[in-house]
C-alpha cells in the first residue's frame, strides 16, 4: 500500500494500493492488460464452466484492485467496456441502458480527470456560520503539477514544431517554462519534504503523458509516426473484428482495449510498460499478424 507523505489531512484519505509495482498507476495499467487476457478466455470456444467462474472471480478482484489504485489509468478499462458494449449486438433494452450508463460514466470520469489534472483543489474546507446561515468553501487554487508539465510540453512543441526538442532533454527544458516557485506551489500539500521537491525539479520530471511527451520531444515527425503506428494497429483490429468465430471476438477485444490504452496515454507514459507491448503482440498474433 502507498500512503501519502503529505500533512495529516491528505494522509487520512490518500491510501492507494500498488501491489508489487513501484507506483499505483503502473499496477492500474497492468490490470488493463490483465483484464484483456481474462476477457479472451471468456470468448474462447473451448472454455469450460469452471473457467468462466474463475475468470469472473478474477475480474471482480481486478475491478476492486483497480478502484483501490485511485489511478486515472482506470479510465482505459472503463472506455474499453463502453466501446465493447457499444459495438456489440443489443438484444434488449437492458443492453441499451447499460451502454448509456457506461458512456455517462466514461464522460464523467474524463471530466473529473481533466479538472484534477488542471488544478489542485486540496486542501478543501467547508464552513457554515450558524448565526448568519452563510457558508464558505475554501480550496487550494493553484495549477496541478501535470498541468504545468503538459503546458510546458505544448510550448516546447510550439518552439520546435517539426522535430521537437530531442530525446532526453525534456527535464532540462522544463525549467525554461516552469519556474521553481510554481512547481513548489503545486507540490506544497502533496509532499512535506522540501528536499524531495527540489531534487525532483532539479533532475526534471518526465512528461507523464505519451502524447504530450512525443509532441514535445519528437515534434510532428515523431508524434505523427507514433500516431500512424497505433492507428494502423487499431484499424487492423477493427477490420479483423468482422471475422467469424473467436478470431473476430479477440480482434474486437484488442481494438477496444488498445483504444483504452491510448486514452490512458494522455495521463500515463504507456510505451515504457512491457505488458502493454505484450498485449499488443498477442492481439496482433491473434489475427495472424494482418494489418488489413
Amino acid at each position: 500500500m502507498q500512503t501519502s507523505t503529505a500533512p495529516g489531512w491528505q494522509a487520512n484519505i490518500a491510501l492507494r494500493t500498488m501491489g508489487p509495482f513501484a507506483h499505483p498507476t503502473t499496477l492500474a495499467v497492468f490490470i488493463n492488460s490483465a483484464v484483456f487476457f481474462a476477457c479472451v478466455l471468456v470468448v474462447m470456444p473451448q472454455r469450460r464452466r469452471r473457467t468462466l467462474v474463475l475468470v469472473g472471480l478474477a475480474l471482480g478482484v481486478m475491478g476492486v484492485t483497480l478502484f483501490l489504485t485511485a489511478s486515472r489509468a482506470a479510465g482505459g478499462v472503463l472506455l474499453a467496456f463502453f466501446l465493447l458494449s457499444l459495438l456489440s449486438a443489443h438484444r434488449g433494452p437492458w443492453q441499451v441502458a447499460s451502454t448509456i450508463v457506461l458512456g455517462e460514466i466514461v464522460v464523467g470520469f474524463t471530466l473529473l480527470c481533466a479538472v484534477t489534472l488542471a488544478w489542485n483543489f486540496f486542501p478543501f474546507s467547508y464552513e457554515r456560520n450558524a448565526e448568519t446561515g452563510f457558508a464558505s468553501v475554501r480550496f487550494y487554487a493553484v495549477p496541478e503539477e501535470r498541468a504545468l508539465i503538459h503546458g510546458a510540453a505544448v510550448r516546447m512543441f510550439l518552439e520546435r514544431p517539426l522535430t521537437g526538442i530531442g530525446p532526453g532533454l525534456f527535464g532540462e527544458n522544463l525549467k525554461r517554462f516552469v519556474a521553481f516557485p510554481q512547481f513548489e506551489a503545486a507540490a506544497r500539500f502533496f509532499n512535506d519534504d522540501p528536499r524531495q521537491v527540489v531534487d525532483r525539479y532539479r533532475t526534471g520530471p518526465d512528461p507523464h503523458s505519451s502524447w504530450f511527451g512525443w509532441l514535445a520531444r519528437a515534434g510532428l515527425v515523431g508524434f505523427g509516426a507514433m500516431a500512424w503506428f497505433f492507428a494502423s494497429r487499431a484499424i487492423g483490429f477493427f477490420r479483423a473484428a468482422r471475422a467469424p468465430g473467436s478470431r473476430g471476438r479477440i480482434a474486437l477485444l484488442a481494438f477496444v482495449f488498445l483504444t483504452g490504452f491510448l486514452y490512458d496515454g494522455f495521463a500515463v507514459e504507456i510505451v515504457h510498460l512491457r505488458f502493454f507491448w505484450v498485449f499488443l503482440a498477442f492481439g496482433t498474433a491473434a489475427i495472424d499478424g494482418e494489418f488489413a
